[in-house]
């Protein structure tokens, strides 16, 4: 969960970019106060009410399902041209 305003939150997230930018998500999950509680109480995170953490879990879930499907096309390449004498 992300905390904007902090200064552990922005040293987290410059290291992170510089290690590991290319396996980051780019969807931010908000630290919010009803989803440690729906954590705590065994409860789901995404409920029937749209609030900010909420839709923020299903962007998440929409991102990695768009990244797998991307994973699983075929790569496509051109061969290299053949020059000629």
């Amino acid at each position: 969960m992300y905390e904007p305003h902090t200064k552990v939150t922005e040293i987290t997230d410059r290291e992170l970019q510089l290690r590991y930018r290319k396996y980051l998500i780019n969807t931010i999950i908000p630290k919010k106060h009803h989803l440690t509680e729906a954590s705590f109480y065994g409860k789901p995170a995404v409920s029937s009410t749209r609030v900010e953490g909420d839709t923020a879990y299903l962007e998440l879930a929409h991102e990695l399902i768009d990244r797998h499907a991307a994973a699983l096309q075929p790569q496509t390449s051109v061969p290299p041209q053949i020059q000629s004498a």
